[in-house]
């Protein structure tokens, strides 16, 4: 992590934390530079999301001079379901479990402190900069590792052993990077491919 000393040393950052950056980047950083683009993505929007109700949230309570701790924990719980449904709405589901850590981890451990504004400031800059650090690094991937694998072992010599095992005339493929599949899954996950399949069986009465 010595991108990490690099942008601590040359941005005024004194006040925040170095466990968020640190948290972000290992999160990022991917085998493939698209998916640690991917990642990237999800982690700004979420940031930014829960960083965006943490900072209302302190401002309201502020407003109104409450200062009961219980009553801020409830109102937390409570202010979690739009920030959830603002990553619906933004078609950003992926994002939605780091707006909450994001807006938690202002409204529930910094409501009381004497400056909480500067810690939701520390908190994105932090958060940024560990992104920063991990797409920098993923364009340096072609140095990281070294693929090892036979010339026969591609995707169309798999089709065709795939077919002929199984005995079928048409092969339909799954997969997250647009253009190489039949059908495209946009978040890659197992389940969105076993939904995605479900739904294609359906409109064909296989199911």
């Amino acid at each position: 992590m010595h991108d990490g000393i690099f942008y601590k040393d040359t941005l005024p950052i004194e006040n925040g934390i170095p466990f968020y950056g640190a948290l972000a980047a290992l999160w990022c950083i991917q085998p493939y530079s698209d998916t640690t683009k991917n990642n990237a993505l999800q982690r700004s929007v979420g940031t930014l999301t829960g960083a965006a109700y943490g900072l209302l949230f302190l401002l309201l309570f502020r407003r109104l001079g409450l200062v009961i701790p219980e009553l801020v924990y409830i109102s937390a719980s409570i202010v979690i379901i739009p920030v959830i449904y603002t990553t619906v709405v933004m078609n950003k589901r992926n994002a939605s479990f780091f707006s909450c850590v994001v807006f938690l981890s202002i409204a529930l451990t910094h409501s009381f402190d004497e400056n909480p504004y500067l810690f939701v400031l520390n908190r994105v800059v932090d958060t940024f900069i560990g992104i920063i650090i991990s797409l920098s690094d993923s364009e340096y991937e072609g140095f990281m590792y070294l693929k090892v694998f036979s010339p026969l072992a591609s995707k169309e010599n798999m089709m065709t052993r795939l077919k002929e095992c199984a005995g079928a005339e048409k092969v339909v493929t799954f997969g997250s990077i647009r253009g190489k599949y039949d059908v495209y899954i946009n978040d890659g996950g197992g389940n969105a491919t076993v939904k995605r399949l479900k739904k294609i069986c359906r409109a064909h009465g296989r199911l």
